[in-house]
């Protein structure tokens, strides 16, 4: 395991940093496929929503996910010279 483990992060040992980011985006993707799924059933169901509807909701689910995205990434690379910081 620790062997498999260590060959995430190739040539050297992993720091606390990485490490938490990879069991982040672990467990973000975790809660996605759980609530993903019925989340579409819950909108069709409960609320009484069209498939249309439903397709858009997903839609600008999507698009608003990637432009957040963005706009962080870019709020990120305006800050402090990482070459320096190592």
């Amino acid at each position: 395991m620790k062997k498999m483990f260590y060959s995430l992060f190739p040539g050297n040992q992993p720091d606390q940093t990485s490490v938490s980011l990879l069991f982040t985006c672990f467990f973000v993707g975790i809660a996605g496929a759980f609530t993903m799924p019925t989340m579409s059933l819950f909108i069709s169901e409960e609320v009484g929503a069209r498939p249309f509807l439903i397709g858009v909701f997903f839609m600008v689910m999507t698009i608003s996910g990637v432009l957040v995205s963005q706009v962080i990434g870019w709020w990120s690379d305006q800050g402090v010279d990482r070459k320096n910081s190592f």
